[in-house]
């Protein structure tokens, strides 16, 4: 009897020493993916913001580039203005500059 029970406290003291053994195998096991994924986590938060300040330069650099090419194109549609309006004063007869001249060397 004394050895059955003997027999039953090994087998119990076996068997938490696997399922010790195995219990700190797996918390050695968690603990290495937690880390690789604290790692990984890492390296893509680094990637994003780099990603982001990138991606913010690019935008900057975008809208000074629009700004500029509008600016451009509000001088050009200006002068065009100012040149379209010279020829019409041209084929009216009426010279912006002059005519105040010509009106005096009418009346002369």
């Amino acid at each position: 009897m004394f050895q059955q029970q003997d027999t039953r406290i090994l087998a119990i003291e076996t068997a938490m020493n696997q399922f010790q053994s195995a219990q700190q195998q797996r918390d050695a096991e968690s603990d290495k993916k937690i880390h690789q994924l604290n790692q990984t986590l890492s390296q893509h938060m680094t990637m994003t913001s780099t990603n982001f300040e990138q991606l913010y330069g690019e935008q900057k650099s975008m809208s000074q580039s629009i700004a500029t090419a509008l600016q451009r194109q509000d001088e050009r549609l200006a002068n065009s203005m100012d040149e379209l309006k010279s020829l019409f004063l041209q084929t009216r007869g009426i010279k912006r500059a002059s005519a105040p001249a010509d009106e005096m060397d009418e009346h002369e």
